[in-house]
């Protein structure tokens, strides 16, 4: 560890984290990392006695939830074993959309933090949580990246998407900052033409990082450009991957290309981290002691091995409290438990989320990611499905929850247009609904155009 990963992580982050915003998230990491070499058992206790508490508060403060309880007759009482907890309905996003305010907890109307989510769906969703549960997701971030040494203060680079839309020049100068201060160097991965590539391999050769965190395919397509080109690239200990699943033969390629570890990492805005793999590399830890995470197959608790979908219940989010809520994805249930001796479940991956990569005639490589990343910040979007069935046009299909306005709708083509370029047209269709895919999904992107890579 160099003299500025201590300082940062002795005296800076405290400092800030802890004197001057007055926040756990130290506390929480602590108390986290105590806790993943629990038993199994012992994290379930840990698991039940947070799951009971926050049940009596939802039942105490949110109308939706003490309805769901009142229709069954029932009280947070009742509720003495998983079995019991497994009666209660699941929700998904259009319950929070059109449940939202009765969702707020009445004791934190003036406390929560309202985000969007640009929804892997093609939903865009608002959400809420308060800053205590916040302060968990972080602490439990930092402990699953930890796992491949990538913590803040360490010197790492960033392939990920970065905030769209007129962001003021102070709050620019705010992220930079930030960024800096955490030793991250962050690559817009939604610019990814052949020049950016190289501008992305010149500052890891120069930076010389530890550690790279990347959305997965924007990352695997700049290996497979620098083993086309013959470029050179300096070796990276550890490689953490994120947005989709990370294959085999794509892991291969990352490994070979950066002479480092893939460690694959699974999350979702709503709740942050949900998965992480250790050094072990025998699936990805749920994390267990943050959320209660539910993976079902016909409704029923699925086996290792099985598919099913994916249900999360957030433990610490008293501000809008998410009680098992779909949130769309399908996981593997893993083996029983990992060489590692963590007591953390795991799954050995997720599926059914991954969004077509978008190519422009000027070689701009988009991954789908931007899309939902960009829709989120408009309201006026229900649904929406990105198609590409030639290098010449890409065609955006959206269902309005309400009328444009002129100048919004000149805002979202102007954001995609910074993005896409000028050599793709983009047609824009106002539509009734978009189909689903023969499994009952929505395709965000979906392209017919293979990704190419050249000089």
């Amino acid at each position: 560890m160099d003299l500025y990963t201590k300082a940062f992580q002795k005296l800076f982050f405290p400092l800030y984290e802890t004197v001057l915003r007055q926040r756990k998230t130290l506390l929480y990491y602590r108390q986290a990392n105590q806790r993943q070499w629990w038993s199994k058992k012992e994290v379930q206790v840990f698991q039940w006695n947070e799951l009971q508490q926050l049940l009596k508060h939802a039942y105490e403060n949110c109308k939706y939830f003490r309805k769901v309880f009142q229709d069954r007759k029932i009280t947070p009482a009742d509720i003495k074993t998983y079995e019991d907890f497994h009666q209660l309905p699941i929700i998904d996003k259009q319950d929070i959309r059109d449940n939202i305010d009765d969702m707020v907890a009445d004791n934190y109307r003036d406390k929560v933090i309202y985000k969007s989510t640009g929804g892997s769906t093609g939903v865009p969703l608002r959400l809420a949580h308060d800053s205590n549960s916040y302060q968990y997701r972080v602490a439990i971030a930092l402990r699953g990246y930890s796992w491949a040494n990538c913590e803040d203060g360490q010197n790492v680079v960033y392939i990920w998407g970065v905030p769209v839309g007129n962001i003021s020049k102070f709050k620019k100068m705010k992220m930079s900052l930030h960024s800096t201060l955490q030793g991250k160097h962050v690559i817009n991965s939604f610019e990814f033409t052949p020049q950016k590539m190289d501008e992305c391999i010149s500052v890891i050769n120069r930076k010389k990082p530890k550690g790279i965190v990347a959305y997965t395919t924007p990352l695997y397509n700049l290996c497979l450009y620098i083993k086309k080109n013959n470029k050179s690239v300096r070796p990276v200990e550890s490689i953490i991957t994120a947005a989709e699943r990370v294959y085999d033969f794509q892991r291969e390629v990352i490994e070979d290309v950066f002479q480092g570890e893939v460690f694959n990492s699974y999350g979702c805005r709503e709740v942050m981290l949900i998965g992480m793999e250790c050094e072990k590399h025998e699936g990805l830890h749920l994390q267990n002691d943050n959320l209660y995470v539910e993976v079902l197959k016909e409704g029923k608790p699925a086996a290792p091995g099985e598919t099913g979908e994916i249900v999360i219940t957030d433990l610490h989010n008293y501000g809008m409290p998410f009680i098992r809520y779909r949130n769309g994805d399908l996981a593997v249930v893993g083996k029983e438990s990992c060489s590692c001796g963590r007591g953390l479940p795991l799954i050995q991956n997720v599926t059914g989320r991954a969004l077509d990569t978008i190519q422009t005639r000027d070689g701009r490589i988009i991954p789908g990611e931007f899309f939902p990343h960009l829709m989120k910040e408009f309201e006026e979007v229900d649904r929406f499905q990105v198609v590409q069935t030639s290098i010449e046009q890409i065609k955006i299909n959206i269902v309005k929850k309400k009328e444009f306005a002129e100048d919004k709708f000149r805002i979202l083509k102007e954001e995609i247009t910074k993005v896409v370029g000028m050599s793709t047209e983009v047609v824009y269709e106002f539509v009734e609904s978009i189909p689903l895919t023969s499994t009952g999904k929505y395709r965000v992107t979906i392209s017919e155009v293979p990704v190419s890579f050249g000089n």
